[in-house]
């Protein structure tokens, strides 16, 4: 019966991001295709940063499921924040001003994929560097 809810349980999980990745790229494309026929405004500009970022949040929300059945306080990961966290909001969101200090890496600027790799990592660790911890401290 376990093994059952186990497949179950990875069978829904698969739909979900499937069906999570459908909706980001159909908002991006759509975004894409309104943005060329009107002038591109900064929300548009965010809103394809927060469409993948949440890819991101998808891919990690089966931590915080796991985590929200636990007993104990609920703990931040400082050092999962601090290391992966804040690089890469600077990376997906500062990245004009990177290729403004070094023109070498002018590329990191009009890469697609670096900046939605960051994109996707910033939301993954955001949410899974949230956790409860069952032990007492005194």
């Amino acid at each position: 019966m376990k093994d059952k809810n186990k497949w179950l349980h990875y069978l829904l999980f698969f739909l979900i991001m499937g069906l999570g990745v459908f909706l980001i790229c159909y908002v991006n494309f759509r975004i894409g295709i309104f943005s060329v026929q009107n002038k591109e405004s900064l929300w548009m500009f965010f809103a394809k940063y927060i469409t993948t970022i949440f890819l991101g949040v998808l891919i990690g929300i089966e931590f915080l499921v796991s985590q929200i059945n636990k007993s104990g306080q609920w703990r931040i990961n400082l050092a999962k924040l601090t290391f992966l966290g804040i690089p890469s909001i600077l990376f997906t969101f500062f990245n004009v001003q990177i290729a403004n200090l070094n023109p070498g890496l002018n590329f990191l600027s009009t890469n697609q994929t670096f900046l939605i790799f960051w994109q996707i990592v910033l939301g993954y660790t955001l949410v899974t560097s949230f956790y409860k911890n069952d032990s007492i401290r005194f």
